[in-house]
């Protein structure tokens, strides 16, 4: 689809790679505090009540509980990178 999406725009010698890797927090909470601090929900979630936090945190923790190691937060990601000319 990317490399189809690259020729409609009339892109060329187009070449896509996809990048597999990970990212690690030491905690649930450090995750929430540094991922929202560099997004839109800063401000809601930096105004919340502290027990409305607490609670958001434990749910947080209840969805992503596989992820969690001895050693923290682990998040997979993976990144479809598409290098093309003109």
């Amino acid at each position: 689809m990317l490399r189809a999406l690259a020729d409609d725009a009339g892109f060329r010698d187009r070449a896509v790679t996809i990048e597999i890797s990970a990212v690690r927090y030491p905690s649930i909470e450090e995750f929430v505090r540094r991922e929202a601090a560099s997004s839109p929900l800063a401000g809601p979630l930096g105004s919340l009540d502290r027990d409305v936090r607490g609670t958001l945190i434990r749910e947080i923790e209840d969805a992503l509980g596989e992820y969690v190691d001895d050693d923290g937060i682990v998040i997979p990601l993976e990144s479809y990178v598409l290098v093309a000319h003109r």
